[in-house]
């Protein structure tokens, strides 16, 4: 989510998405703390699915945790995602769920100057196909796309041409930079 949003295009889109999980940095979390309060407070709350916190920094105080549970909200913190995937993965207790062509790999919002963000869904073959596209000009044209090159991140995370040049990149081993 673009950190330009006001509460109420937050709350709209945790509510469009169903969200139950949201990924946020600690200095986030004061507004995120708000706007669940608020919803929570609200004649008709919006964010009832919203329920756990993945603090990707991993600073995280035990007031937070406090504030959070009375909330309704679970924190974890990337760390211990991270820490748990292992886990999982060493005892081997888990079934991988491929996915096909068709699923949904991202939801992309417009960044809502205009109102309520609008989004769609990206399939994984319209993601691959966008860096496919890509790549192939990128070819054409003379650039480079093997290991020992590095692309430079420039456009926003949530734009859907730099997730297919993400995309691009990681399949082509390149090296990213984040500007």
């Amino acid at each position: 989510m673009y950190d330009t949003l006001n509460n109420d295009q937050v709350t709209h889109l945790c509510q469009f998405t169903e969200l139950k999980t949201l990924a946020i940095m600690s200095s986030a979390f004061e507004k995120t703390l708000k706007t669940k309060t608020d919803d929570n407070a609200a004649a008709e709350p919006r964010l009832g699915l919203l329920a756990n916190l993945i603090i990707l920094d991993n600073i995280v105080s035990e007031d937070q945790h406090r504030l959070a549970g009375e909330a309704g909200l679970t924190i974890h913190t990337f760390e211990s995602i991270l820490k748990k995937g292992r886990e999982v993965n060493h005892a081997k207790s888990h079934v991988t769920d491929l996915p096909n062509e068709e699923d949904v790999v991202s939801l992309v919002f417009t960044s809502g100057t205009t109102g309520d963000p609008k989004g769609v869904k990206i399939s994984h073959k319209s993601l691959v196909q966008n860096s496919f596209s890509t790549m192939t000009r990128w070819e054409k044209d003379g650039f480079c796309c093997g290991r020992e090159d590095s692309y430079l991140s420039f456009l926003p995370a949530a734009h859907i041409f730099e997730q297919g040049l993400w995309t691009g990149s990681a399949i082509n081993g390149n090296k990213i930079g984040f500007f």
